[in-house]
């Protein structure tokens, strides 16, 4: 599974919204299908059977060390 849509209500960083959706959409997400109910039609209704949510919040104060991956 992938994230398929990505809202983003306040982008204050470098990377522009377009990169940073589709950057998130190649992340895969580890998760068993047969777990879930696929929507039928695109009015049917989101509900914990058949959708992840994820919220990233994330802040960056000015001054503070950068975390850096190894």
């Amino acid at each position: 599974m992938a994230i398929e849509r990505v809202y983003i209500t306040n982008n204050t960083s470098v990377v522009q919204d377009e990169v940073l959706s589709h950057r998130l959409g190649l992340i895969p997400i580890r998760v068993d299908p047969k777990l879930f109910e696929y929507l039928e039609n695109a009015g049917d209704d989101k509900n914990e059977k058949n959708t992840i949510v994820f919220k990233l919040h994330v802040h960056c104060q000015v001054g503070q060390p950068r975390i850096i991956g190894k």
